[in-house]
């Protein structure tokens, strides 16, 4: 009995399907990609203990007032922390002021600049 061939893709169509998939990887639904903007930092915050998820929000509406700045709610935490990112005017406030007000404040345990941290060589 004869085996049938195996079909095998063209390389045009191998690359049409690989370029249409590292398209789609840098797709936020319809909406087109912001350029960075240095002005724009992610923070990590937890807020004290009896501030309810549903709360946060009004929160972080509450912040943008007082404060002068833009937050979107990027995503919770392990350990109820949140991570949000704040749009900020250089000229206004410089981020470690932000975040000192953000400290002071009596619902928030702590909030910080989300970076990457390293071991340093001991």
């Amino acid at each position: 009995m004869d085996r049938p061939k195996p079909v095998l893709f063209s390389r045009s169509i191998v690359l049409l399907i690989a370029t249409l998939l590292l398209a789609g990887a840098n797709c936020n639904g319809n909406k087109t990609p912001r350029l960075s903007n240095p002005s724009t930092k992610q923070v990590i915050i937890k807020f004290k203990s009896g501030i309810k998820n549903e709360e946060i929000h009004k929160r972080l509406s509450m912040f943008e007032k007082e404060l002068a700045i833009d937050i979107e709610y990027i995503r919770q935490m392990s350990g109820e922390a949140h991570v949000i990112k704040i749009s900020y005017s250089q000229d206004k406030k410089s981020l470690e002021k932000i975040l000192q007000l953000l400290n002071d404040h009596k619902d928030v345990e702590y909030a910080e600049e989300d970076i990457q941290m390293r071991i340093s060589n001991l």
